[in-house]
């Protein structure tokens, strides 16, 4: 059996991390969110190589934004929030490390999901708490671009045989 990868073990640390924080502590929450947000980021670019897995990191990037930037908005409320530092560089997978990682990500998804509804039931503050209600929609988003039954290889452009008739 193949030792995991970096960003497997990344992701399964982060995963880990959601079910110590505690959920009432707002600013730990987002913390460990953000550092997650990262490592799952890292391990898409660690599979993004892999054409079975190219077009869901595409479609998965713009959600990993979407979660970026409301994570960023309830750090700019919660104050004592820490910014993980730059995202750490990932080897290239393929075949089933690239498997693996794809699944660690889902499986923090998942968590992440879960914990951002438990902190924004507990939030004092009324604007993060519309923001963590926000990114726990999203990491669902998240989960499903890695995991849904979509084809995993972009289909080629299909041009028309016969240009379209001429409007006068």
């Amino acid at each position: 059996m193949l030792a995991p990868s970096s960003a497997a073990r990344r992701l399964a640390a982060a995963t880990t991390a959601l079910f110590d924080v505690d959920p009432a502590d707002t600013g730990a929450t987002v913390a460990v969110l953000r550092s997650g947000l990262a490592a799952a980021y890292a391990g898409g670019l660690a599979v993004a190589l892999d054409p079975r897995w190219r077009l869901r990191h595409t479609r998965a990037g713009t959600v990993e934004f979407d979660l970026a930037y409301f994570l960023a908005c309830v750090s700019a409320t919660i104050r004592d929030v820490e910014v993980p530092d730059r995202i750490q560089d990932s080897e290239a997978l393929f075949g089933t490390a690239a498997d693996a990682a794809v699944a660690a990500i889902a499986a923090y998804c998942r968590a992440a999901s879960l914990c951002t509804r438990q902190a924004a039931e507990r939030c004092p503050d009324r604007s993060a708490r519309t923001d963590l209600m926000r990114t726990s929609g999203l990491w669902n988003a998240l989960d499903a671009a890695w995991t849904a039954d979509a084809p995993t290889q972009a289909e080629p452009t299909r041009l028309p045989r016969e240009r379209p008739p001429r409007v006068p």
